[in-house]
């Protein structure tokens, strides 16, 4: 008998971006540093490219995309970059966003006044003169989004998208054809997690809907987070806890503040400090940090940043899962 053994070759690892006195670098997943902070701005590595930007002596910024190994991809034309999504970075020129791929390849022209990242194969544009669209990856209006209020709308997730109406009255999810599939009462809404949208009532209440547009948590709360790990950070009288799907509380309201779970650990605050907690609310990293609010603060690919102030000056690094330095700018 013929044995046929197929090598599964795994995804390369990222690389971080560092930070070190308002100076940004990059360095690899262990905390070795592969170019030291020299730039104006690393975001983070997705599809092996990251986007970065450098200011000259006068000032003048420019911006482009950097390999694993930290090196600047082709030539730097851009005015801003943004990360990738499925495929699909943002990129300002002239004044206009447009896309390009992974390979930084011009695939959709710049002539957008706004541009969000992509998210089940679509993307929400400015038009310009109050007017907005959904796009496909190659930049085709799929449709139009007239009647729905469009400053901060939510990007496509599950399939659906959901947009308060002009009215503010009333809100819809659409799928990405831009069907409606239903249509709800609410003052506020954000996208679909787990199979679950929060909404906010007519007393600013918030709850949670299903995909058929059924309210399966009532508005009850201050105010909730999308679910994550099965449970959804939520507020009630001045303090978060985390609830389940049925609502009731899985971990009792006993912190300042909290985020969504990401790879089974959430950010909360007590009194002015940071640290992490389990499903269980019990704590895995200590609230030692005195900042936890970058983008990068929910653990990713097992990996969060962190501050704390050197000197009086806020510094931030990453922490491994444990709550151990992965890379820090500061002293050990």
């Amino acid at each position: 008998m013929l044995m046929l053994t197929l090598a599964i070759k795994a995804a390369p690892k990222e690389p971080i971006p560092i930070e070190n006195n308002g100076a940004f670098g990059v360095a690899d997943p262990s905390g070795k540093v592969l170019v030291p902070p020299k730039y104006a701005s690393v975001g983070l590595f997705s599809e092996g490219i990251a986007p970065y930007s450098s200011r000259s002596e006068d000032g003048a910024v420019t911006a482009g995309f950097l390999d694993r190994k930290g090196k600047p991809i082709g030539k730097v034309v851009f005015e801003v970059t943004r990360e990738v999504h499925q495929g699909r970075a943002a990129v300002r020129t002239g004044g206009l966003w447009g896309y390009v791929d992974a390979k930084v390849k011009v695939v959709i022209a710049a002539k957008f006044e706004r541009a969000q990242p992509f998210a089940d194969a679509r993307a929400w544009v400015d038009l310009g003169s109050n007017k907005s669209a959904i796009i496909d990856p190659m930049g085709k209006v799929v449709f139009t989004l007239d009647d729905y209020m469009t400053n901060d709308p939510s990007r496509f997730s599950e399939g659906l998208l959901v947009l308060v109406t002009k009215a503010k009255s009333t809100a819809v999810a659409v799928d990405v054809t831009g069907k409606v599939v239903f249509e709800y009462p609410t003052r506020g809404a954000n996208a679909f997690s787990q199979g679950l949208s929060c909404f906010r009532d007519a007393n600013d209440r918030w709850g949670f809907v299903d995909k058929a547009g059924k309210v399966v948590i009532e508005p009850t709360f201050a105010f909730v987070n999308l679910f994550s790990d099965g449970l959804a950070a939520a507020e009630q009288d001045g303090r978060w806890g985390f609830i389940d799907r049925t609502g009731e509380w899985a971990v009792q309201p006993m912190f300042a503040d909290a985020d969504p779970f990401s790879e089974g650990l959430a950010r909360i605050r007590v009194g002015r400090l940071y640290g992490y907690v389990d499903k269980d609310g019990r704590t895995v990293i200590s609230p030692i940090w005195e900042d936890a609010e970058h983008a990068s603060s929910r653990f990713h690919r097992g990996m969060a940043v962190v501050g704390t102030r050197v000197d009086g000056v806020l510094q931030r690094g990453w922490i491994d899962s444990a709550g151990q330095p992965v890379w820090v700018p500061w002293p050990q």
